[in-house]
C-alpha cells in the first residue's frame, strides 16, 4: 500500500503549474539588480595559449616578441583544444567570468600586447594577449524584460534572475 502525504505536507508540484506571476514592479526591482551587477564591469577579448611547461611558454613568448604570430603559436603548440583551432581565440567574457589574478594581468595589457610572463594554471602554462577591452554596456530594460520573460537572459556575470518568468496579465500591471 502506498504511503499518503503526512498531514500539512505540501503535495507535489504538478509538472504542468504555471509559475506564479511577475509584475513590472518586480521586474523593475530585478532589473535595478542586474544593473548594479554590471556597473563598471568590463568585457576582455582574449587569446590564450596553454602549453605544459614553463619552458616552452618562455620560449613562445619570446618567438612572440620577435615577431612570430601569436595564432599560429597557437595552432601548433597549444594544448587548449578549445581555442588552439581558433588561434588561441577565447570570445569576449567579463571580467566576472575571469579568475582575479588574470583580470588583473589583463588590465595591465594593452590591446595587441601578448603577456610578458607565462602564468602558471591548473593544466599547464598560459599566454595571455587582450585583442579588445571595452566598458559592459547594459540590455536597455525592454531587452531584460523579453529576454529574462522568454527564457532567454544570459547573464554577464553569475547571478540568480527571478525564478518567475510569465508577465502579470495587462489587468494586473
Amino acid at each position: 500500500m502506498a504511503a499518503s502525504p503526512a498531514a500539512g505536507a505540501n503535495p507535489p508540484e504538478s509538472p504542468t503549474q504555471a509559475p506564479p506571476i511577475i509584475d513590472d514592479a518586480t521586474l523593475q526591482r530585478e532589473y535595478a539588480d542586474y544593473l548594479a551587477s554590471v556597473k563598471g564591469l568590463r568585457r576582455y577579448e582574449v587569446g590564450y595559449i596553454r602549453v605544459p611547461d614553463e619552458a616552452l611558454a618562455r620560449r613562445l613568448i619570446a618567438q612572440i616578441r620577435s615577431g612570430a604570430r601569436f595564432e599560429e603559436m597557437a595552432r601548433k603548440h597549444s594544448t587548449h583544444a578549445e581555442s588552439a583551432t581558433r588561434g588561441g581565440a577565447l570570445g569576449n567574457h567579463a571580467g566576472c567570468r575571469w579568475a582575479r589574478s588574470t583580470r588583473e594581468l589583463l588590465d595591465s595589457l594593452e590591446p595587441g600586447q601578448t603577456s610578458p610572463q607565462p602564468v602558471k594554471g591548473t593544466h599547464g602554462w598560459g599566454i595571455y594577449r587582450l585583442v579588445s577591452v571595452a566598458d559592459v554596456v547594459p540590455r536597455s530594460f525592454e531587452r531584460y524584460r523579453a529576454e529574462l520573460l522568454s527564457g532567454k537572459f544570459e547573464p554577464e556575470c553569475p547571478w540568480e534572475p527571478p525564478a518567475t518568468v510569465r508577465p502579470a496579465p495587462a489587468g494586473q500591471r
